[in-house]
């Protein structure tokens, strides 16, 4: 890749005029007028409502007016081009805009065209809008007086050629806001000035590379002369190697690190004198890459997938580009591959793919240094055909075989055989190395061979060249089946029912219907053979589970059996026992039952009363509700008839008795009287029995005369209920010993009575401290008790002695007192 040398042509103006002196120009009134000023001819042409401002000075001279009431411009021609240009802009108010063009060209101005400009006034400078227009930034006051900003532009040397032959003034916006006068500016220009032209090498690279040429050039001024040297910071300038004499283009070819330097160039004009320099670095170009085929190096097959690489040597961060060259595919010159790829992919390699492909790289920028070509010729092998004839099947009981021919061509690497069935996925049955013209494959039959469809094997091969290889596959197909059947009418049966008669019909599948044999066996001892596969039946008399066979015989000698379990049940014997048949409401009744279990599918008990256990032979259970039951033992069989077993129970009714509720009892008071407070004592049949010491008592009544537990039983009709009462001790004080009255709700006060048993008629208590002052009195029966304080006043941990006097509504005579200590803990 070679980079693009851009020439820049410097034209010299023609008309050259010596005087340096500023020239101003003021416009006429005519819109188009021709004026000579210092030897040019200047036509001004005026357009839109532009003004002629005379001789007015406003900050300059010759002044012009443009962008009143939004228009107006001039064109500025001259006959001989200029180098230059001036234009001061002495008044441009706010929002006021003025737009360029020199030689036709629209202009684009910046910040650093622009210089500030007022002449006599001090104004500020106007800037550029986004556009790239002149556009003022400055707001003024209103008023016919006020002026704007102030700027001065130079369009001298403006661009190539270096002179201005048309400029353009027009006004892009104009600001009326504040009775404006429009954009005020003067002229001024220069003719042609050859020793002002710029003088500048341009090099046709901007980075030369080792290896390569490259060509310096300066503007070609006639009549000129033109020399060439080479500046070393140790000898000072000296002419430069090569250098031709006199010319304004020098070439360097090729390019070594030597020219590492600063060149300089010299032009003589008459009295005008050029000089230019130019600083060359050269930069490294890459070595040629290293081109090769990785994939296959000895030639390539048809239809693969080829990759060629690209090595580069001794360079990072290159770009690689690749070309092909083929004259027989009617390709002229160098044909674009892939751009920045080391690899070219070739997917499907045909021959039209054959041919010359190339491969160079570039370094990154800003160098751009290209290396030299290597090329690389990508050719495609003979093709090989894999192909063979399967001509002979020979079927076998426990194998197929098969006959292969072999008829490839091209194959001279030989050969791969790869044999499997047909299946999802398929299964590999053999691979095999084999060159031979012949050959044969042996297919085991899987057993039993039942299936309905043909069984399909597959025979690919594979045959290959020095680097190709092609592959073809077939299949063969084999089908003679065996599968030994029968069915049977029923195969669960009742011994020795004539209805159960098992009837026995032919279901075998065979290659070949009627080249085979029939032995069946029906499995019950004693029972017959046969070899006649029609009309064959057989009443089982045995109970248990026999097995029926057929083994078949086919027409190749192939044997294949089946059989079929006849399952022969019996319903026998089925009765069973009971603990008792007459039991009062809620005794226990064992159960135990006896069945033959020989086909059984179901035993369960039935009670009589709604409830059912299922699949056990021995039960207990519990009747609460006096009556008559019929209880049934039932046995279900899966081909035989059901059997059951009955009988009843008796459940007698128990008695009831009730002596009352729990009671109490002063130890010196009157007796209580207890008595069966359900059953009339005359009722017939009912006695009872209380639990006394000396077992006497048969009434229905008993008195009482000192706490305790009393029971009496009932019996009726061999059933007996029980009942009793608890008679407590009632008259007696609970006493504590300590109290805490810490306000936690705990034990916060003493109070004998909050233990004490019931029927207190009278109560006093005096509580003492240890010195004797009494601290607490009370004889309220339903008082708290004494808080630890006395006088509202806590006191102290400690033991107090108490005094109790109690009286009982049971013995108002009777007063009983105590007296002891108290602990109060704080």
């Amino acid at each position: 890749m070679r980079k693009v040398l851009y020439l820049f042509t410097l034209l010299l103006l023609a008309n050259i005029v010596h005087a340096q002196t500023p020239v101003t120009h003021g416009a006429a009134g005519a819109n188009n007028q021709t004026q000579n000023l210092a030897g040019v001819n200047v036509t001004v042409t005026r357009n839109g409502s532009s003004v002629n401002l005379g001789n007015n000075t406003v900050c300059n001279t010759g002044p012009y007016q443009v962008g009143l009431n939004n228009s107006g411009g001039y064109r500025f021609t001259f006959n001989a081009p200029v180098t230059h240009v001036t234009l001061s802009i002495v008044r441009i108010h706010t929002r006021d805009t003025i737009a360029f063009r020199v030689n036709n060209n629209p202009v684009v101005l910046t910040t650093a065209h622009i210089q500030p400009y007022s002449g006599s006034c001090t104004l500020p400078i106007a800037n550029p809008d986004q556009n790239g227009n002149l556009s003022s930034t400055v707001v003024q006051a209103p008023g016919p007086a006020a002026d704007g900003a102030g700027a001065k532009i130079d369009f001298s040397n403006w661009m190539a050629p270096y002179s201005v032959n048309t400029l353009d003034i027009e006004t892009a916006n104009a600001d009326n806001l504040f009775g404006s006068n429009g954009i005020v500016f003067s002229l001024e220009f220069r003719a042609n000035d050859t020793c002002k032209i710029p003088f500048s090498i341009v090099a046709s690279d901007s980075t030369p590379c080792t290896g390569r040429c490259i060509t310096l050039q300066v503007p070609n001024f006639p009549n000129s002369t033109f020399s060439w040297t080479k500046r070393s910071t140790v000898i000072g300038a000296f002419p430069m190697p090569g250098a031709k004499i006199d010319t304004f283009l020098q070439r360097i070819c090729p390019v070594t690190n030597q020219y590492l330097g600063e060149f300089i160039a010299h032009a003589e004009r008459g009295s005008c004198v050029f000089d230019d320099t130019i600083f060359l670095t050269p930069s490294n170009t890459p070595l040629v890459p290293i081109v090769s085929r990785p994939l296959f190096p000895s030639g390539i097959c048809r239809g693969a997938e080829d990759s060629l690489d690209s090595k580069a040597q001794g360079a990072g961060g290159i770009e690689y580009f690749w070309y092909r060259r083929n004259p027989t595919a009617n390709i002229k010159g160098q044909v674009p591959g892939v751009v920045n790829e080391r690899f070219l992919e070739i997917p499907d390699f045909q021959t039209s793919d054959e041919g010359e492909y190339c491969s160079y790289v570039v370094t990154p920028a800003p160098d751009f240094c290209v290396s030299d070509t290597a090329c690389l010729n990508a050719f495609m092998l003979p093709d090989v055909i894999a192909e063979f004839e399967i001509f002979q099947r020979i079927m076998g009981c426990e194998a197929d075989t098969v006959r292969i021919q072999n008829k490839s061509r091209g194959a001279t690497a030989g050969y791969i055989w790869r044999i499997y069935n047909e299946a999802t996925p398929p299964a590999l049955i053999t691979i095999r190395n084999d060159a031979t013209e012949f050959i044969e494959q042996t297919y085991p039959i899987p057993y039993p061979n039942n299936s309905p469809t043909p069984r399909n094997y597959v025979v690919e091969l594979v045959a290959k060249n020095l680097a190709c290889r092609d592959s073809v596959k077939d299949s063969s197909q084999f089908h003679h089946p065996l599968l030994a059947g029968f069915k049977v009418n029923k195969d669960n049966v009742c011994q020795g029912a004539s209805v159960d008669t098992v009837f026995f019909t032919d279901t075998t599948t065979l290659a070949v219907n009627g080249l085979h044999q029939y032995y069946w066996e029906f499995g019950e001892p004693g029972s017959p053979t046969s070899t006649n596969d029609n009309g064959l039946k057989w009443l089982y008399t045995k109970t248990g589970t026999w097995r029926a066979k057929l083994r078949v015989t086919d027409f190749l000698g192939c044997v294949d059996s089946a059989w079929h379990d006849i399952f022969v049940d019996s319903t026998g014997p089925l009765f069973f026992n009971t603990s008792d048949t007459v039991v009062c409401a809620g005794q226990r009744v064992l159960f135990t039952g006896d069945l033959n279990r020989v086909g059984l599918t179901k035993s369960f008990w039935n009670f009589g009363n709604g409830l059912e256990i299922a699949d056990t032979s021995s039960v207990i259970f519990n009747y609460d509700i006096p009556g008559m039951y019929n209880v049934s033992f039932n046995a279900s069989y899966r081909v035989c008839p059901d059997a059951i077993s009955e009988t009843r129970i008796r459940v007698k009714p128990f008695p009831t008795i009730n002596v009352g509720p729990d009671t109490s009892m002063c130890q010196y008071g009157q007796p209580i009287r207890l008595w069966d407070r359900t059953n009339h004592p005359q009722t017939p049949g009912l006695t009872w029995h209380w639990n006394t010491p000396s077992g006497r008592e048969n009434s229905n009544t008993l008195v009482v005369r000192h706490p305790g537990v009393y029971s009496a039983s009932v019996t009726m009709d061999g059933c007996t209920a029980t009942d009793s009462v608890t008679v407590n001790r009632n008259c007696y004080l609970d006493i504590p010993n300590a109290f805490t009255p810490d306000g936690d709700g705990n034990n916060d006060y003493f109070l004998p009575r909050q233990l004490m048993g019931r029927s207190v008629s009278y109560f006093k208590m005096l509580v003492f401290n240890r010195w004797g002052q009494k601290v607490f009195e009370t004889t309220s029966i339903n008082g708290r008790g004494w808080d630890g304080n006395f006088n509202a006043e806590k006191q102290p941990s400690g033991v107090y002695v108490y005094q109790l006097e109690v009286g009982f509504s049971d013995n108002a005579s009777r007063l009983e007192k105590y007296e002891g200590n108290i602990t109060l803990l704080r």
